[in-house]
């Protein structure tokens, strides 16, 4: 397929197009639209570190081809959207393995307040609200809400959660509903 006609296809258009073709041209592209907002990102988590840069930036890539792989037009997301929350939570992973642990909340803030990222963070539009949601995780959940919640925000399900924390799937779907009630409180 002609490079130039590709850049005149939709995000949406190319995935479909990704899915069915083998020669790759459509997962180049999609991949060259997220490229600046992987190499920020990768940037945020690695710091001045250029090889720690280049290995996220790599694993935000990988999260940009599950993406691909995974996209659902159907659910309303947009797939730039879809393919940079694939991309940060891959990254995330990463972050999580180098340093066994969680993301600290201040590294949240900044994650979630991407240009672009407009479906489940619409509410997050200012600095002022992604400040104050990253202080209600700080302050009002328990050490176990705050891992429930970080492995449910990368698409987690509540069997996962529970093996991952050894509690059973009850369990996590009460703290779910704890995290929700604590932090839509005023």
């Amino acid at each position: 397929m002609n490079v130039a006609l590709l850049k005149e296809l939709s995000d949406e258009e190319l995935v479909a197009l990704a899915r069915e073709e083998s020669s790759g041209v459509a997962v180049i592209e999609l991949m060259n639209r997220v490229s600046g907002f992987i190499g920020y990102k990768a940037a945020q988590f690695a710091g001045f570190d250029s090889q720690d840069k280049q290995d996220f930036q790599q694993q935000g890539l990988i999260g940009v081809l599950n993406a691909i792989r995974t996209y659902d037009a159907g659910k309303g997301a947009k797939f730039s959207t879809y393919a940079c929350r694939s991309a940060i939570n891959s990254m995330i992973s990463l972050y999580e393995q180098q340093n066994k642990k969680s993301v600290p909340t201040v590294a949240l803030e900044s994650l979630y307040s991407a240009e672009g990222m407009t479906d489940t963070y619409d509410e997050l539009s200012s600095y002022e609200a992604v400040e104050e949601i990253a202080e209600k995780i700080k302050t009002r959940l328990s050490d176990f809400e705050r891992a429930v919640l970080a492995i449910y925000l990368r698409g987690g399900s509540y069997s996962q959660i529970a093996a991952q924390t050894g509690k059973s799937v009850k369990s996590i779907d009460n703290a779910v509903q704890r995290i929700r009630r604590k932090l839509k409180a005023d």
